[in-house]
């Protein structure tokens, strides 16, 4: 097994082409990789794309533990209150076919 030198000289080694794009990419992948934390990630380095990239694994991964994400407090202020307006008689529900039309409607 390659120690972690070798392992990054494989990572950022260049194929032979004219075109260097690549290794700027592979220099901020290594970089990033050997962050001590999420608040030392260049943020600004990176290309629209790789944001969102980041973004979703980021969500991906904050989704296979929701519980260990917690709500804040007002979120069960809002809940409360939808709840009290429904137990009032004061919402109005729509089914999904309807509200599908509407918001089309709305895009229009």
């Amino acid at each position: 097994m390659p120690d972690r030198s070798q392992k990054s000289n494989a990572a950022i080694r260049a194929p032979a082409t004219p075109d260097h794009s690549h290794l700027l990419a592979q220099c901020k992948l290594v970089k990033i990789e050997i962050m001590s934390s999420a608040s030392d990630i260049p943020i600004d380095l990176l290309s629209v794309t790789e944001k969102l990239v980041l973004m979703e694994r980021l969500w991906a991964d904050l989704s296979r533990r929701p519980n260990d994400v917690p709500s804040p407090d007002w979120h069960g202020d809002v809940l409360a209150e939808r709840l009290a307006t429904v137990r009032d008689g004061k919402a109005t529900f729509v089914n999904w076919k309807d509200a599908k039309k509407r918001l089309r409607d709305r895009l229009k």
